[in-house]
């Protein structure tokens, strides 16, 4: 099984699991408590611009420790998150109106729709790369793109002003981190067949 966390959109390959029940959503939880799926029953999963929506007190550690008990042996997560490094240098660019400030602010911080669209850690790679080898995931590494889904992790911000023009310093950022990772094999060595 394949499972999409905070996903939108049916696909035939990808089971979706979200905090809030819709049509479209498979599984309904917490990813913080995934205690509906056994140890080693998922076989990839895909979080685009989920974790930053977790806390430092717990809430994240827990997600990933959870997410790392039900991949199988050598499965693989494909995860992408706000990019606060490029979002913080591009809300210092000296050519910003206040209205491009405020767009980017909203990308650090989320939307704040709801309770849930709250941005609670900003993440550069290597924070990212760092959990993720802290709770045990191998063979972490950056990628472009996933090309799964029309989502967020594709990364482009819309440079146009309300006046038309164009901001050049946010059209030049892509503000999405895409990172791959594998749970070790069952010997506890790298998983194989490893994407580069």
């Amino acid at each position: 099984m394949k499972l999409h966390i905070g996903g939108h959109k049916k696909h035939s390959d990808w089971h979706i699991f979200d905090i809030s029940p819709s049509e479209v959503t498979d599984f309904v939880g917490n990813c913080t408590d995934m205690s509906q799926f056994p140890d080693n029953s998922i076989e990839e999963i895909y979080a685009s611009h989920v974790l930053e929506h977790l806390s430092h007190n717990g809430e994240l550690a827990s997600s990933l420790r959870e997410f790392l008990r039900i991949l199988t042996f050598g499965g693989k997560i494909s995860i992408s998150v706000p990019d606060f490094m490029e979002i913080a240098r591009a809300f210092c660019a000296d050519d910003l109106t206040t209205g491009d400030r405020y767009k980017l602010s909203r990308l650090a911080f989320g939307g704040q729709r709801d309770e849930f669209d709250l941005h609670k850690i900003g993440f550069s790679y290597d924070i990212l790369e760092l959990l993720l080898r802290e709770i045990g995931f191998c063979n972490v590494s950056r990628i472009d793109q996933f090309n799964l889904f029309d989502d967020a992790s594709r990364g482009k911000v819309d440079p146009r002003r309300q006046d038309g023009s164009i901001c050049q310093s946010i059209d030049r950022i892509r503000f999405s981190i895409n990172a791959i990772a594998y749970k070790p094999g069952m010997s506890g060595t790298a998983a194989v067949g490893v994407e580069r």
